[in-house]
């Protein structure tokens, strides 16, 4: 098997690099069955050499910028881009996901 190798823009990712990131956190106390789910999938997946993301971890990642990394973006940038986005998301209901199966890949189970 060839070892996983992760890539940005093609290109070998450097170790410590980021990117900028758009989540949706899901609350424990709300959402009772995603957090079921990662825990039966938990369950499933604890004799192999997985790391599992703990239940403060847990995320729905909506969009990557994948123009440039972290180090690349000012602060202005930074500032910017989250004014715009709570601006643009602030009237936004709450919402139903569907979530399935985990998908197995060579970085885990998604």
């Amino acid at each position: 098997m060839k070892p996983f190798e992760p890539v940005f823009q093609r290109r070998p990712w450097v170790s410590g690099s980021s990117a900028l990131s758009l989540y949706v956190l899901p609350d424990p106390a709300v959402d009772t069955e995603l957090f079921g789910l990662v825990a039966e999938c938990r369950t499933v997946v604890q004799e192999y050499p997985i790391w599992c993301l703990p239940d403060d971890l847990i995320h729905i990642t909506i969009e990557i910028d994948a123009w440039a990394t972290s180090e690349h973006i000012s602060a202005g940038q930074r500032t910017r881009l989250i004014s715009a986005l709570t601006a643009r998301l602030a009237g936004l209901d709450p919402f139903t996901v569907l979530c399935g199966s985990p998908i197995a890949n060579r970085t885990g189970a998604l």
